[in-house]
């Protein structure tokens, strides 16, 4: 599975052998916040999964993850935020 890093940016940089700049389209998506640490975005993940499975859809695009707060802004892992966007179409 390919997992997205998406960062606003004001202009296209420089690609690189790990980092690379695309425009994206917009999409249909189901969406998610992730309170905490990283270690435990598996249960986002799993609830998000199962919420796109059992209401008709299927992931249409690769699986994007948007990091609104984390170590380089807030002390504690509580307080850390995660968006988590998966890609939608109807099945």
């Amino acid at each position: 599975m390919k997992i997205r890093y998406a960062q606003a940016v004001t202009e296209m940089g420089t690609p690189n052998e790990t980092i690379k700049f695309e425009k994206l389209n917009p999409v249909k998506a189901a969406c998610i916040y992730h309170k905490g640490a990283y270690d435990n975005l598996r249960e986002s993940y799993s609830y998000l999964i199962k919420w796109v499975e059992e209401n008709g859809y299927e992931i249409a695009e690769p699986i994007s993850e948007r990091y609104i707060d984390g170590i380089w802004n807030k002390s504690s892992e509580e307080e850390w935020l995660t968006e988590i966007q998966i890609p939608i179409r109807k099945k």
